[in-house]
């Protein structure tokens, strides 16, 4: 004998599927799978080298300073724009971030030769305008910040945004380029040429390497070249 369908249960004795009372229909919430799917982790497109040639060709001050800066320190865009002068070590080819909310946030950084040119071309239209006219000796820090702004509330630059959409507009870049992509560039390659994800976490000034590996964009193509070398081996 046919065991009668319960009210739970659908026309096919399923209680999963959609049942039906009094001419109206109700589906039932679907079971929570065993194995959660991960999702990947957001990243940014980088700017790679070939990039940095076309936006630094493209770029006006202090747009193509900041760029560099980011790009060979792997600071955030806006604690480039508070970097000030007095944190800046000459001697030592150094820099000091002196804030932040975390402890990791508080780092030494080294200067690139090619940040030291940088740093060095925007203190001197900073020196000249200090001491132009008055007969007074230049002096050698003329502002807090290494990127001063007289409109901000602050005293520092705050945004390069719009510069950065006309350079890329120029160099034929697409928008999904973003500046942050300085920042992804610099930990990938740093990455790469280290492999010492600690150091790079610390520089990066990150409290969970979780977080570092996120910036890691890693080259596929020794993974190609081994499964090609295995298939020209053998016969599939």
């Amino acid at each position: 004998m046919r065991k009668p369908q319960s009210s739970r249960e659908g026309p096919c004795g399923n209680p999963h599927q959609a049942t039906y009372r009094r001419g109206e229909m109700s589906v039932p919430k679907t079971q929570k799978p065993l194995i959660e799917l991960q999702k990947e982790p957001r990243r940014e497109c980088i700017i790679a080298d070939a990039a940095v040639a076309l936006l630094l060709e493209s770029a006006q001050q202090p747009l193509k300073n900041v760029l560099i800066i980011i790009r060979d320190m792997g600071l955030r865009p806006d604690e480039v724009f508070r970097m000030s002068w007095e944190d800046v070590h000459w001697d030592n080819r150094l820099y000091f971030k002196p804030y932040g909310k975390s402890r990791k946030a508080l780092r030494w950084l080294p200067l690139s030769k090619r940040v030291i040119e940088a740093l060095k071309e925007t203190l001197q239209p900073q020196s000249t305008a200090k001491g132009a006219g008055r007969g007074k000796t230049t002096s050698p820090v003329p502002s807090e910040w290494v990127f001063p702004s007289k409109k901000a509330e602050s005293g520092h630059l705050t945004t390069v945004a719009k510069q950065f959409r006309n350079a890329r507009r120029l160099a034929g870049l697409p928008e999904s380029l973003k500046l942050y992509g300085a920042r992804h560039a610099f930990g990938t390659y740093a990455v790469e040429a280290t492999g010492n994800v600690f150091a790079v976490a610390d520089a990066m000034g990150h409290e969970d390497l979780k977080t570092t590996r996120i910036y890691q964009h890693p080259e596929l193509g020794a993974i190609w070249d081994a499964i090609d070398q295995r298939n020209s081996r053998r016969i599939i």
